[in-house]
């Protein structure tokens, strides 16, 4: 089985987010908030992640788009 490299030129890279794009997600955050989080119901067998032991949530991004 191959393994990823966690960093490195094979890796990911750190890179500065686009000055547009974080304002448009902080500009959502300060709109919406925790109010944007919905729970994610992962089924209580599933081992994938430690959702047993942390919540976990999804936020919908066009909740303030027009349709």
């Amino acid at each position: 089985m191959p393994t990823v490299p966690s960093h490195g030129p094979l890796g990911f890279l750190i890179a500065d987010m686009p000055a547009t794009l974080k304002d448009a997600l902080w500009s959502f955050y300060e709109k919406f908030g925790a109010a944007a989080r919905q729970p994610e119901g992962y089924p209580p067998e599933s081992t994938g992640i430690n959702a047993h032991e942390v919540p976990t949530t999804l936020v919908f991004f066009d909740l303030d788009m027009v349709r």
